[in-house]
């Protein structure tokens, strides 16, 4: 918990919205101790949830209108911030918008006013803001990604919106190994279906249903569940947890990935005087040159070369961080069957 000896600030872009993911986080961060800066478009909006957290808190808050994708107003109002709040500690780059839009029928304007807004947007606060973090020492820099980043498109998001929020991904891992030296650390959250005024109204009871049952909890999440992941994300004893990517909800984010290679990921392997293709359903062969070759994707994997865990086309962060799969692989020569889980 943060206490009044380590008095700081958290700023939650996007948190107007009376039943959003912002909001609820605004509340989560001010129960552990965090004062609470708000930037919203609609100013009124950002106003209400400051007043609405300091009542019920008791912490000192500020609401802002603020357009994520100006440079100069981000700018503005991070030195409102400073100026009126105790040093900015946490950042949570929750602003963002979503497009069904089919990629044969985007424009590209719709599609570059997606990577502004959730791309873009969370560059500027988070440049913004940084610098600061890195010179005390301390910074928690949260990202909202979505699930669709990973399992490609979801129920609301299509190509563009996918395609946004699996660049967040990239840009938490990369700046978490970046930044982990001076002590500030960044991760990515990645929602499934949540119940927001986006989700409201907008499934039938059948899809929902069928939706709900693919989830192991039988329950579609509520805001308070994503919030309080970010609120553990933003806890100074959560300083060794970096580059990771939690929260879904769901049990099989890269189950369509699987379902693209159109058959389960093999463990088994060859002996070296046995081909795959005469004996089915060995993954691996090895090549006269005495390298292994993965026989799906004709890939020739030499000795000494260091395979992510899940072998499927895809590195998972579901369970952890880029800065911790040196834990979850291992090298060729040693033991290729249990570098794949079974499909």
């Amino acid at each position: 918990m943060v206490t009044e000896h380590t008095r700081r600030t958290a700023v939650v872009t996007g948190a107007g919205s009376l039943r959003g993911i912002g909001r609820a986080t605004t509340h989560a961060l001010a129960a552990a101790g965090y004062h609470i800066a708000v930037l919203d478009l609609d100013k009124e909006a950002a106003e209400d949830t400051a007043r609405e957290v300091a009542d019920r808190h008791g912490v000192e808050s500020l609401g802002l209108a603020a357009d994520v994708t100006d440079a100069e107003a981000v700018d503005v109002a991070i030195g409102e911030i400073e100026a009126a709040l105790p040093p900015i500690g946490a950042l949570v780059n929750n602003a963002g918008i979503t497009s069904p839009t089919r990629f044969l029928d985007v424009t590209p304007t719709e599609w570059e006013r997606i990577f502004e807004v959730n791309v873009r947007g969370s560059f500027l606060v988070t440049h913004r803001v940084a610098a600061g973090m890195a010179e005390r020492g301390f910074g928690r820099i949260v990202f909202l990604s979505s699930v669709s980043a990973e399992r490609g498109g979801g129920v609301f998001g299509g190509v563009a919106y996918s395609a946004a929020k699996a660049a967040l991904l990239g840009f938490a891992r990369a700046l978490a190994r970046e930044l982990g030296p001076s002590g500030v650390t960044v991760n990515a959250v990645a929602p499934g279906l949540i119940n927001t005024d986006i989700t409201q109204g907008k499934l039938d009871e059948e899809r929902k249903a069928a939706m709900i049952a693919d989830v192991p909890v039988r329950r579609i999440g509520d805001v308070e569940d994503v919030a309080d992941v970010i609120a553990f994300l933003a806890r100074p004893e959560s300083g060794y947890l970096n580059g990771a990517r939690p929260a879904d909800g769901t049990l099989h984010p890269h189950e369509p990935v699987r379902r693209v290679l159109g058959r389960p990921l093999r463990t088994r392997r060859t002996s070296p005087s046995t081909s795959a293709s005469a004996r089915p359903g060995r993954a691996f062969r090895r090549d006269p040159s005495g390298a292994r070759e993965h026989a799906s994707l004709n890939r020739p994997i030499g000795r000494g070369t260091v395979i992510p865990r899940w072998h499927s086309g895809v590195m998972s962060g579901r369970w952890a961080g880029p800065l911790q799969w040196d834990r979850r692989i291992r090298r060729v020569g040693a033991d290729l069957g249990e570098s794949v889980p079974p499909g």
